[in-house]
């Protein structure tokens, strides 16, 4: 794995390879320890796969933790003949998304590591990952975490070679190399890639929980929204993480999922910010977070904004009509506002207004 001699300043920072060895060679601490929590919903050989993965580190993890939402006697047989596995959760129902069992893991496992990965059923990981991400944690203890590059692959493509990627082709790509041979790094922060301090995760709980789920307080009732986007937020907030260069993991975009389908894909992002992270926001002493909050939360705005075509629609009838209507007043709510163009629907109604004058 190639780490480049360039460090940044700010909050994302690369370590030059001879200043990691260099203060890895003078801890004389124990090795720390390291646990995995995986939620999995009917994820069938793909868990299989993940679970490989695992058993082919160079530094293995002290814990794993497989979290099934609802009843999967397939997905519970892959992990009985699995070695790797230490612990196994059955939840009766499933909740309908992975922060509930990410949560269950994370209380069943979490005080007992000193760093936690949350890993998801159908991504796969680099054999030096943990051995690679946890000497940079061990190496600077005020770090929350540290972050690996990877690349995306279909469903289709894993199967095609039945989760055996080549991971040595892998290791001579750095992350300049990864945009110039079209590999995509998804997200800032994808959870399935950052090792993280337990402690860290600790002050994250709310009400308990590190992780947060869906909400019913809409006209719609339920509202899903993305949780990873919530959780990597309040994480980054914290302040303190590292990216090292290269590939270290496969993102897997399964057919079906919400990453699968771009619209759903920055709805739930966006209902991410209106239902969690702005409320969340604006309760932080600290005026930054508030403003980035609301940054990205425009930028949000405008990707959905350009893949809702039924926006067009729900504008042009709110300039023809008034707010009177509850019919309307329910379609403005889920339309409008909920996509974050407030701002549009007041000069739709100032202009309704100023024609009825």
């Amino acid at each position: 794995m190639q780490i480049p001699d360039r460090e940044f300043t700010g909050n994302r920072r690369f370590f030059s390879r001879s200043n990691l060895v260099d203060a890895c060679n003078s801890m004389k601490s124990r090795h720390a320890s390291i646990g995995v929590v995986i939620p999995s919903y009917k994820a069938g050989e793909s868990l299989r796969w993940t679970l490989d993965s695992i058993a082919a580190q160079s530094l293995k993890p002290d814990e794993v933790c497989v979290v099934f939402d609802g009843e999967d006697p397939v997905g519970e047989a892959v992990v009985r003949d699995h070695a790797v596995v230490t612990e196994i959760i059955v939840r009766g129902e499933c909740s309908g998304g992975a922060a509930q069992p990410r949560n269950d893991g994370w209380n069943r496992i979490g005080q007992r590591v000193d760093y936690i990965h949350f890993l998801d059923s159908d991504d796969l990981i680099a054999p030096w990952f943990y051995k690679e991400l946890s000497r940079v944690l061990d190496a600077d203890r005020s770090l929350w975490g540290v972050r690996a590059g990877h690349f995306v692959m279909s469903n289709e493509e894993i199967e095609e070679c039945h989760g055996a990627v080549d991971w040595k082709r892998l290791e001579r790509i750095t992350t300049d190399s990864m945009r110039e041979e079209n590999y995509v790094d998804v997200h800032p922060v994808p959870h399935s890639f950052v090792l993280l301090r337990s402690d860290a995760v600790s002050s994250l709980e709310i009400d308990g929980s590190p992780w947060r789920g869906c909400r019913a307080d809409s006209l719609d009732g339920k509202q899903e929204f993305m949780e990873d986007v919530d959780f990597v937020f309040r994480l980054l907030a914290l302040g303190r993480l590292v990216t090292v260069d290269g590939v270290s993991g496969v993102y897997n975009v399964r057919v079906g999922s919400v990453s699968d389908d771009t619209q759903k894909t920055y709805l739930w992002v966006l209902r991410a910010y209106d239902l969690a992270i702005i409320p969340w926001a604006s309760q932080q002493p600290d005026p930054k977070v508030r403003r980035v909050a609301r940054r990205m939360r425009s930028v949000a705005v405008r990707k959905y904004a350009r893949s809702e075509p039924e926006l067009g629609k729900a504008m042009a009838v709110l300039a023809k009509e008034t707010l009177r209507s509850p019919r309307l007043k329910t379609f403005v709510t889920a339309s409008l506002i909920i996509a974050g163009l407030d701002s549009q629907r007041s000069k739709l109604i100032s202009r309704k207004r100023h024609r009825d004058d």
